[in-house]
């Protein structure tokens, strides 16, 4: 019996270990990277700091610890600063973090998922994972984003200390409000925010692919005037005098000079 309820007891802790380590990177990573250009940002302006009851405190994320050693040595090259490897992508040093770095992630029942408030920062929207069709914007009800709304806003409350000064609430509460909270309606939930930062890398690409391109096509223009045209063969210049046509002789020697067969000649003899 003992045995049973030990057994059952062991079964138990890794099923609360394996849920509780069920936290997508990939939502989580849009969710702090709005609030590290959104949010973050509003609380430095105002000289305010996050209290800790406040679920998007950095030292309450689950990730923190790893997310702290990644460093980004170019545009595709991610270091892993607690082993040293280096990968071609961030997925790929996640995965890393995964499989060698699992007990850096967070524990503690006050660490937070930001997957799990991807609801009301519209992870599927801002990463791109999801093209709405006409029924899913026709389908969209009101009251379930009023219910979002009021979410978003009370978790604004959590995050600003009482004893803010009203102007450095306002604020805060305006920034969170406007760059969050506004878009949970059925009107603006399925717009997508121009990127502030487009990537570099693509952009980088993007400008070394129209080059590349326009240098090729000027080697092929001059490739092919060279070889098929007359314009890089030397001739002799021609000047006019009084009406008539005179051609004068080249003042370079030892030019070999193409002429073209006469194609009457056989007709004139």
């Amino acid at each position: 019996m003992n045995v049973r309820l030990f057994l059952c007891g062991v079964y138990f802790l890794v099923c609360i270990s394996l849920i509780k380590c069920t936290c997508l990177r990939d939502r989580a990573r849009i969710v702090r990277e709005m609030l590290r250009k959104k949010i973050f940002r509003s609380f430095k302006d105002s000289k305010v700091s996050m209290p800790y009851l406040c679920p998007f405190t950095e030292e309450r994320d689950l990730f923190i610890i790893q997310e702290r050693q990644k460093y980004m040595k170019s545009l595709t090259k991610w270091h892993c600063n607690f082993c040293g490897k280096d990968f071609y992508a961030e997925n790929f040093l996640d995965k890393h973090f995964d499989n060698r770095h699992s007990e850096y992630v967070r524990k503690g029942n006050d660490s937070v998922c930001l997957a799990d408030y991807c609801d009301i920062f519209r992870c599927e929207i801002i990463g791109g994972l999801l093209e709405p069709d006409y029924w899913d914007m026709a389908l969209c009800l009101e009251d379930d984003m009023y219910e979002l709304q009021q979410k978003c806003m009370d978790i604004i409350k959590e995050c600003i200390p009482p004893t803010t000064s009203h102007n450095a609430s306002r604020y805060i509460q305006d920034v969170f409000s406007n760059e969050i909270c506004s878009f949970l309606d059925c009107r603006r939930y399925w717009e997508a925010p121009f990127p502030e930062n487009t990537s570099i890398g693509t952009a980088a690409y993007i400008i070394l692919s129209v080059i590349l391109v326009f240098f090729l096509v000027l080697y092929y223009c001059i490739a092919y005037h060279y070889f098929y045209t007359d314009s890089f063969i030397d001739y002799q210049p021609m000047e006019y005098s009084r009406g008539e046509r005179t051609y004068s002789n080249p003042t370079v020697s030892n030019i070999n000079i193409r002429h073209r067969p006469n194609r009457y000649a056989q007709f004139t003899k």
